[in-house]
């Protein structure tokens, strides 16, 4: 049965929808006046009795239906507050009773049947009509507040049952009882009346003024109401019921529902009142939560999310204090990485940092919530020993009472399972938290933490970037720095490469012709990486192409360089490095080394061996005390002797494979480099440099290096005497993971 009410209504619905949109609102209203001035002529011309009055009623009912649909539209594009509408309903009560009124003392209506009190039947009907359908459509606004499909179908269903109880009445004479089959429809109407009457959602949204006032307009609502239905019935001639019996049971239907809409305001309103400040504070938290939510997503400012974050809990009303502890401070960067470090309170509302952190022991109580990593409620804090009594050289914080905090909330912050923080919540009465209030405070807590970890990741990003841009530079550095082309000798071969790791280091290699002849070159490595050992570099280059030329023996040139470099190198910064000359006139090669990898040698006939003069690092020791360290060796070249130079990323080099003793894997080491040299030495240079680094790569199982490595290998061939040793100048690969080969 009631599902096939439901069915019936939702068709009429559709098929009154259909008919009012195709018909224009000005159609509607064409309708409603010629209706009703039809049948005023009905009245006028053929009495109230019979045939007469059904055609006028019948045309009442029709005219006003067709206003009902007319002024919807219009109603629905007044916007105003429930308040406003609980007003002008007011408003608009008085004035129909006091319009009732005044007409009805100035001039009796006299004879129900006489022009005129036809004409004054028509004007009250006409008013208490238009207060009606303003009354039901103001509360279908309060009802349909926030509404849902079964709010539309609960009001539309009573307007529906509303209308047929009042068909039952149409052609009765006024004061008839239309009899048991008015019953149903009103009695099932009246039923959907209260439930209608308790769509109130928009109470909840009052403040406690605004709630007070509300109480004070229903009130005013049900006496208008009440008015309005009652002055037009003690009317001379009793307009509505005369004009028509049916629109008079539909008035009346819709001030019953108006008298208990009012009054379930009223009572909710009353009954609201107590809890509007907890309503209140949860709207206030929900705001709070939401403006944090949006801080995470777009502030990256370390000293704004803290206060916003410390800020959260006292402007949702849930303490009277609040300050933020992070590891560290926030001194230097937002979120530290180790996050044992001493808490440092970094923002605090109302009050000042300092004053929270005499507060309580922030240390001990830190170290609780960062091991437990759940919010720790201290409900009676003046007796705990981790919360500060105040001294005369110790005051309390202003924002608290003399004997404050009374209790006291401590929330991790944790993001992603780490611990970054702690949110200090404080009251100044005991038990002040309850449980929600914990829940709530934890919520902005992890929300703080997401900010936070938003922060540090971003931090992390732009660091990334930045080490990236360096990188690049240094890269382009180091390539420019290295020779674009290898000197060529009779007698001499020579190949150079360097592979940049994946963090730029400070690798460098260089050869230059001095004049009388003899071949200088260097390798050298700067302690570091990125653009501060590309810089380094670049000093040593400059160093190399000038002291070379003007004190190229190679113990005078070292200790220049040294001279130089202790004013340029900041502290704890050295470079090594490996020089050398080579007379091909005479063939020997003369060899320094300032704390560099020792040269490799093969020679044939002889095990390989390491050459290995003394010497410290550039820059580590004053020069007097550098030069008393320094030992160059001579020693003569013979025709296949193979030299390879070499940087500590090469020996250094590990092993993939973790299994032995050393967990970081085997390193490479000078015995697997000399046993490479030895079976590679009659090779040409860049078969031979290719040699060595093979024979690397299948020891590390890798493609990449973790340190740079650069790789120079000399081979002598020896002189030949009838071409005055002629020393030129051949182009070179740029590509600086390529080696540069110059023979013969």
């Amino acid at each position: 049965m009631s599902r096939s009410l439901s069915t019936w209504t939702r068709t009429f619905t559709r098929w009154a929808r259909a008919v009012h949109e195709r018909l224009p609102q000005r159609v509607w209203g064409i309708v409603f006046g010629a209706c009703f001035l039809g049948g005023l002529g009905v009245r006028l011309a053929f009495g109230e009795t019979g045939a007469a009055a059904l055609m006028q009623e019948g045309l009442a009912l029709i005219g006003f239906a067709a206003l009902w649909i007319a002024v919807q539209p219009v109603a629905e594009r007044w916007s105003a507050s429930p308040l406003r509408r609980l007003g002008a309903l007011i408003v608009a009560g008085a004035g129909l009773g006091g319009t009732v009124a005044l007409v009805t003392f100035i001039e009796p209506a006299g004879e129900a049947s006489s022009t005129g009190a036809v004409l004054q039947r028509h004007g009250l009907v006409l008013m208490e009509m238009a207060f009606v359908f303003f009354l039901l459509l103001q509360l279908r606004r309060l009802a349909l507040y926030r509404r849902t499909r079964v709010a539309q179908r609960n009001w539309r269903l009573m307007l529906l049952l509303m209308s047929i109880a009042a068909l039952t009445a149409f052609g009765h004479p006024p004061g008839r009882d239309p009899g048991a089959l008015q019953v149903l429809p009103m009695s099932a109407a009246v039923a959907l009346m209260v439930v209608n009457s308790f769509r109130l959602s928009w109470i909840v949204d009052l403040s406690v003024r605004q709630k007070g006032a509300g109480a004070a307009l229903s009130v005013g609502v049900l006496v208008a109401v009440s008015l309005s239905m009652s002055l037009p019935m003690q009317s001379p001639g009793s307009a509505l019921p005369v004009y028509s019996y049916a629109l008079h049971w539909f008035a009346l239907q819709a001030g019953i529902f108006g008298i208990l809409y009012s009054l379930t305001t009223l009572l909710s309103l009353v009954f609201h009142l107590p809890t509007t400040g907890d309503v209140q504070r949860k709207t206030d938290e929900t705001a709070v939560l939401h403006n944090l939510t949006q801080l995470v997503e777009q502030t990256f400012d370390a000293e704004r999310l803290s206060k916003s974050i410390a800020a959260a809990p006292v402007e949702a009303g849930l303490a009277d204090a609040a300050w933020l502890a992070l590891p560290g401070g926030a001194s230097e960067r937002l979120i530290r990485d180790d996050a044992t470090e001493a808490p440092q309170v970094v923002a605090a509302a109302p009050l000042a940092a300092a004053e929270a952190e005499r507060a309580v022991d922030l240390e001990t109580l830190f170290a609780k919530v960062r091991r437990t990593q759940a919010p720790l409620v201290l409900s009676h804090a003046r007796t705990d020993r981790r919360v500060h009594t105040p001294t005369p050289d110790a005051p309390t914080p202003d924002a608290l009472t003399p004997d404050a905090p009374a209790s006291l909330l401590v929330a991790p912050l944790v993001a992603r399972g780490t611990f970054a923080g702690a949110l200090f919540a404080a009251r100044d009465v005991a038990r002040g938290f309850e449980d929600d209030d914990v829940s709530s405070i934890q919520a902005f807590a992890s929300q703080a933490a997401l900010a936070l970890d938003h922060a540090r990741l971003f931090e992390e990003q732009i660091e990334k970037e930045r080490l990236e841009r360096e990188l690049d530079i240094a890269r382009s550095v180091q390539e420019r720095l290295l020779p674009r082309r290898l000197p060529e000798i009779d007698g001499l071969a020579l190949a150079a490469g360097s592979t940049p790791a994946r963090e730029v280091g400070g690798d460098y290699y260089d050869f230059t012709r001095l004049d009388d002849g003899r071949l200088a070159f260097i390798i050298a490595d700067v302690s570091g990486k990125g653009t501060q050992a590309a810089f380094y570099m670049a000093e040593m280059q400059g160093l190399f192409h000038s002291l070379s030329r003007l004190k190229p023996d190679p113990t005078a040139f070292l200790c220049h360089a040294n001279d130089a470099l202790r004013d340029i190198l900041e502290d704890g910064t050295f470079v090594t490095a490996l020089y050398g000359l080579i007379d091909p006139q005479e063939g020997t090669l003369t060899l320094a080394r300032a704390g560099h990898c020792p040269a490799a040698l093969a020679r044939e006939g002889d095990a390989p061996r390491l050459l290995r003069p003394d010497g410290m690092g550039l820059g580590l020791a004053p020069t007097v005390l550098f030069k008393n360290g320094l030992t160059p060796e001579r020693l003569p070249l013979r025709p296949g002797d193979a030299l390879a130079l070499y940087t500590d990323g090469l020996v250094e080099s590990r092993s993939s494979d973790t299994s032995g003793s050393d967990p970081g894997g085997e390193e490479y080491g000078y015995d697997r480099l000399l046993d490479a040299l030895q079976r590679h030495r009659c090779e040409p240079p860049a078969a031979l440099q290719d040699g060595l680094l093979a024979d690397l790569r299948a020891f590390t199982a890798a493609d990449a290096y973790d340190d740079d490595l650069t790789l120079v290998v000399l081979q002598w061939q020896g002189a030949d005497d009838d071409d005055e040793n002629a020393l030129r100048s051949v182009p070179a690969s740029t590509n600086a993971v390529a080696s540069i080969t110059s023979e013969p």
